[in-house]
This record gives C-alpha cells, structure tokens and sequence, in this order.
C-alpha cells in the first residue's frame, strides 16, 4: 500500500486544528503551538539533542498511511505525524510539519535543523569532489 494523506487533520476524532490562527500578527501565528516528542536515539533526537522540541505548527494535512521508506520520527501530542526521514535513503531527508524558517536565525530548534542540513549539503560536496 502506498502513502496517504488526510486532508484535514482537525476532522479526526482526538486530532487538534494544527493551522495557522486566522487572526493577529506574523510572529503570533507562527508561534510556538504545541511539542514534538521525538523517537529515543533517532536523528531527529540526535540533531536537536532531545526527545522533546517546541515547534510552529501550521498544517492542515497529515499522514494517514506512511510510505514503506517513510519513518515517523516525531509526533505531536495529538498523535500527528511532524517529523520523518526516508529510510536507507542516500543523502539528507529530514522532514518536518513545521516551519523552521520562522526566525531560523534565532530559534534553537531551527538553527540545529538548518545546521545538519549544511553538514549534510557540505559532506556531499565533498564526497562529489573525491569523485
């Protein structure tokens, strides 16, 4: 079976509204809504250097079925999927339900993803110049 999605999360039984509040100014609706709590050792664990991080969140669908290769990471306490990789995959596939572009520069969960990003893009930079 392959992946799928809900379209509206916020229609399931137990499941929270996890979009962008209609009202107030940019930093009130990409505020920090609600935790992840991340797998024990997995990557997300080990980027951010804990089982639990505070994030923005402003989606309206989730996973309902995960892909083969797809890993759920982290979840909200809703249980809505927020964080996968791809397993086996050969380069960098972190993922996140989140916006961590909001104040990258300044937040720590933000700043930690965009760092092993550029770790990531760097080593394959220089694995392709060892070719």
């Amino acid at each position: 079976m392959g992946s799928s999605l809900h379209p509206e999360i916020r229609e399931l039984d137990g499941r929270d509204n996890h979009r962008m509040p209609p009202d107030g100014t940019l930093a009130e609706k990409f505020a920090p809504r609600h935790t992840v709590q991340l797998v024990k050792d997995g990557p997300f664990a080990k980027v951010f250097r804990s089982q639990s991080v505070m994030t923005n969140s402003l989606h309206g669908q989730g996973i309902k079925v995960a892909g083969s290769r797809i890993v759920i990471d982290g979840h909200a306490p809703d249980g809505t999927p927020e964080a996968i990789y791809v397993k086996d995959a050969a380069g960098f596939t972190l993922s996140v339900q989140w916006h961590p572009e909001w104040e990258a520069d300044i937040d720590p969960v933000s700043v930690a993803l965009f760092k092993a990003f550029g770790q990531a893009c760097a080593d394959f930079r220089g694995m392709r110049a060892g070719l």
